[in-house]
């Protein structure tokens, strides 16, 4: 199979290359259905899910890839099937569910579209309505975007989102708008804990004697404020 092979070419280079930081990574579920859903940014965010997710992803990907032959084989060998973005792909949800039910692990970036920085865009409801007809937990994943600029991989993964609590939290929402939301707020928080742990470790990486001089102007700045 040529994810195998591909995947376990890269997962050495991955590691060596983007040196992952992945904050609760025990979370990641080993075995049985999951959705795993992750904020998207670049064209190779599904190859980082893969190189640190141990086990088999599928996934979806835009119908245009698949036009033509050579596209259609190499994605389909990548256990990638087609949706089409543009409408409610009735066939797409159905593959999925069917993966699901067959205890298979299922990415999606429910965004819908790449963002083009750390903000995390509105979230398609399709995500509810899947893990609601498989009855599958989910599992959030945020990745900073800096891993494709500074060849740095910072993350962090959610703890499970169970399909029953998220929607008796938002009982004034319909259920697959209620699995949404929990899924958004994880994003979100995860987003949030992962930049802070960046910007925690750039102040510790700063020399003492530089952090002093900044202390130093910041004080004499506020005293010339308060003249």
């Amino acid at each position: 199979m040529l994810y195998v092979l591909l995947i376990w070419i890269f997962i050495p280079f991955f590691w060596l290359l983007y040196r992952p930081r992945i904050l609760w990574h025990k979370r990641v579920l080993r075995k049985g259905k999951v959705i795993y859903v992750s904020n998207h940014y670049a064209f190779g965010d599904p190859l980082a899910l893969a190189c640190t997710i141990p086990r088999f992803l599928h996934f979806m990907a835009k119908a245009d890839l698949f036009r033509k032959p050579l596209g259609r084989f190499v994605f389909r060998m990548m256990l990638t099937f087609p949706v089409e973005k543009k409408s409610a792909d009735i066939t797409s949800i159905k593959t999925a569910v069917r993966l699901l039910k067959r205890k298979c692990a299922f990415a999606m970036y429910p965004e819908g579209a790449r963002s083009k920085s750390e903000e995390i865009l509105p979230l398609n409801k399709g995500v509810g309505m899947i893990a609601r007809l498989a009855q599958a937990p989910i599992v959030p994943i945020y990745i900073h975007p800096s891993i494709w600029r500074k060849w740095k991989m910072n993350a962090a993964v959610g703890e499970t989102i169970e399909l029953a609590a998220a929607i008796a939290a938002r009982p004034d929402l319909r259920p697959d708008e209620a699995i949404t939301a929990a899924v958004s707020d994880a994003l979100h928080e995860l987003r949030d804990i992962v930049i802070a742990d960046m910007e925690a470790r750039k102040r510790k990486m700063v020399p003492s004697n530089k952090l002093e001089g900044v202390k130093r102007k910041v004080r004499v700045s506020g005293e010339h404020g308060n003249a």
